[in-house]
């Protein structure tokens, strides 16, 4: 059986498994994609602070709604003209139960 969802922990990225293990380090459990998705949720907004002009609500918004090829553990993005993130998804494959295989596309 195969799902898309945001993240795998079967990913191999660096990235990904540098998430992984400092969340398990700091909550003894493993991540799900609620968690990589608030993880690069924080990340995303610290990234358009940074690239804000001023530090105002409507300048951070602007950098946030500018966001082109932001890399997270959930995959790159881009935020298009409707503020909605165009984004890589994973396809996970599932083996009696367990995630037996994960592929990022886009």
């Amino acid at each position: 059986m195969y799902f898309t969802n945001h993240y795998s922990s079967i990913d191999k990225d660096p990235k990904v498994t540098a998430f992984i293990e400092a969340f398990k380090a700091k909550n003894g459990e493993e991540p799900n994609a609620f968690h990589a998705l608030g993880y690069d949720l924080g990340h995303f907004v610290a990234d358009a602070i940074g690239r804000a002009s001023e530090l105002t609500g409507s300048a951070v918004q602007q950098a946030m709604a500018s966001t082109k090829g932001f890399v997270g553990v959930t995959g790159t993005f881009d935020i298009d003209e409707h503020h909605n993130p165009v984004k890589s998804i994973v396809v996970i494959g599932l083996k009696d139960g367990v995630q037996a295989s994960s592929e990022k596309i886009g």
